[in-house]
């Protein structure tokens, strides 16, 4: 895996408008051979109530380094977030990732 635009949100009624929610998101892997990579992110918001989109998102890397090559299974949690956990989405976009590395 290599990239993916990522943003947390307040869910509300309104599905097409959310304020967007500062929060420490957390990236668990689970590679072929069932070993794991973690990796947490901070989502800063930007700005007041914005349309649900990738306009709002915000870019994460997975580098070789950390571990996340080989995975089987990527868990998305959120951490933690400056408002009710109960009420926060997250929203994900352009999955970047790398099917066969070659030499």
């Amino acid at each position: 895996m290599s990239s993916m635009l990522v943003g947390t949100y307040l869910s509300t009624s309104n599905g097409l408008l959310a304020p967007g929610v500062q929060s420490t998101l957390l990236f668990t892997g689970t590679r072929t051979d069932g070993s794991k990579a973690t990796k947490t992110f901070n989502f800063q918001v930007e700005g007041g109530i914005r349309a649900v989109g990738a306009t709002y998102l915000q870019s994460v890397s997975f580098g070789v380094a950390e571990g996340f090559k080989n995975l089987v299974k990527l868990e998305i949690e959120v951490a933690s977030a400056a408002g009710d956990l109960g009420f926060i989405g997250i929203d994900v976009d352009r999955l970047g990732y790398v099917t066969q590395e070659y030499k």
